[in-house]
C-alpha cells in the first residue's frame, strides 16, 4: 500500500469515527426525541348557561337552528351585539344532543381569539359571553366544540360565521 492510500485510509477512519461520536451525542441528548404529555384539565361548565324557552329571545337576536351533524344540533344568533366587552350570541345546545358543547369567538379569519365560554350541557342556553379583548371588523367566528359526555373525549368541531351588529 502506498502513502496516497495510506493518507486516504486514516481521513476516512478519522471522519467514520466522527461521525459515528456525533451521532450518538445528538441520540443521547435529553429532550430530543422525548414527547412532552401535559395533564387533561376538563373544562368547568358555564355558570352563565341557563334553560330558557326561544319565546324569551328577541326577534332582533336573528335566532337561528343549525343541525352540524345527526346528533348534534345548535341554535345561535346570526347576528350578535357587542357592548363594552359583552357579546350575545344566544347560543343553545340542542335538549337531545349527544355533546357538551362551548364555544370560542374568533377573528373572521380565524385567526385572533377574543373569548369562550365554559361548557354547555343538553338544552342549555348561553345568552352573553364576556371577551378578553374587542373584536374587530364586521363579523366573527363562532367555533363549536364538542365534548362526550363523562369521557371529554372529543367529537368534532364547527365554525358558524355571524356579522357583529352596529
Amino acid at each position: 500500500m502506498d502513502r496516497t492510500h495510506k493518507i486516504i485510509l486514516s481521513v476516512l477512519a478519522v471522519l467514520f469515527v466522527g461521525i459515528i461520536t456525533a451521532c450518538v451525542i445528538v441520540v443521547s441528548q435529553p429532550g430530543g426525541n422525548e414527547q412532552i404529555y401535559t395533564e387533561f384539565v376538563a373544562p368547568a361548565f358555564d355558570k352563565n348557561a341557563t334553560v330558557i324557552e326561544t319565546s324569551d329571545i328577541p326577534q332582533s337576536a336573528q335566532y337561528k337552528p343549525l343541525v352540524v351533524k345527526e346528533g348534534f344540533k345548535i341554535a345561535m344568533s346570526s347576528e350578535v351585539t357587542i357592548n363594552d366587552d359583552v357579546i350575545e350570541v344566544y347560543f343553545t345546545s340542542d335538549k337531545n344532543n349527544v355533546a357538551w358543547l362551548k364555544i370560542e369567538i374568533l377573528s373572521a379569519d380565524g385567526t385572533k381569539f377574543y373569548g369562550e365560554s365554559g361548557l354547555i350541557k343538553q338544552g342549555e342556553t348561553l345568552k352573553q359571553l364576556k371577551l378578553d379583548s374587542l373584536p374587530e371588523g364586521e363579523s366573527l367566528i363562532v367555533k363549536v366544540l364538542s365534548y362526550e359526555p363523562d369521557t371529554y373525549y372529543s367529537l368534532g368541531t364547527a365554525k358558524v360565521t355571524v356579522t357583529i351588529k352596529k
